[in-house]
């Protein structure tokens, strides 16, 4: 991982794997390795893999992290910024997602959870425990707020029942049979053939509901919409428009 690899460490000799020949070394002796990478147990603990810093022909070794002290080198994060990185991104994504506890655990330990995202060793892990105490404290903080928001609407939604009539006493027209007859007759240019009192006439039995001057307002609207959605779906096409072919598709449905 480019954040550790190259980092100076020291470890407890004896805990290094495999084992090695400790009979001349006082008790507590430490060894000075170099890190080469980071990974995770069979029982998902953190482990370190590493050379020896004194011999040049060292072979690859391991230990648990808790038996290594990385040196307070200087850390050099990416030129791109924590707060913008793919890093504090997946890390969130973790967060929402569960995988990561909202509150500390000691089941996983901050450097466990540091080491779970690879693009997390980017950056300096000294600075990890407050940016994750931050962040989950901003986690938190939305939930409350989720909960909230949606207890606040079950109220209004209940205080407020769903009118299926305008303001002026008439049919709601989205959605109704006489909007989808009005869009299917605009689609073959009916209004410019056969005209609005005409259009109105053979449907009679859906529009009723809405005086003729009502419908023609309805039918004027629909062409302007329509009009508007074809405008968008021009410029929209090569890939550089203003609205994705997944979204034109949800508009005219709706």
């Amino acid at each position: 991982m480019a954040g550790l690899k190259g980092r100076k460490a020291s470890i407890l000799t004896k805990m290094i794997r495999p084992r090695r020949d400790t009979s001349t070394f006082v008790d507590g002796h430490r060894s000075d390795i170099i890190i080469e990478g980071s990974f995770l147990n069979n029982q998902g603990k953190l482990q370190y893999s590493f050379r020896l810093a004194e011999d040049e022909n060292s072979p690859l070794l391991n230990a648990s992290a808790r038996y290594v002290k990385l040196h307070e080198d200087a850390f050099q994060e990416p030129e791109i910024p924590w707060s913008e990185s793919e890093a504090k991104c997946l890390l969130l994504k973790a967060l929402l997602d569960r995988k990561i506890p909202w509150e500390p655990d000691p089941s996983m330990p901050t450097k466990d959870i540091y080491m779970s995202i690879p693009e997390l060793s980017l950056y300096d892990y000294r600075l990890f425990s407050g940016r994750l105490s931050s962040m989950r404290a901003t986690v938190a903080d939305a939930h409350e707020r989720k909960v909230l928001d949606e207890r606040l609407f079950r109220r209004f939604k209940k205080d407020n029942p769903v009118s299926f009539k305008s303001y002026k006493g008439y049919p709601q027209w989205q959605g109704s049979d006489a909007q989808a007859f009005a869009k299917d007759d605009l689609k073959h240019n009916r209004h410019v053939t056969d005209g609005f009192k005409k259009m109105y006439n053979d449907n009679i039995d859906v529009n009723k509901p809405w005086p003729f001057a009502v419908y023609c307002d309805k039918l004027r609207q629909e062409i302007k919409t329509a009009k508007h959605l074809h405008t968008l779906e021009v410029e929209g096409k090569g890939g550089g428009g203003l609205l994705s072919h997944d979204m034109m598709q949800r508009l005219k449905t709706m």
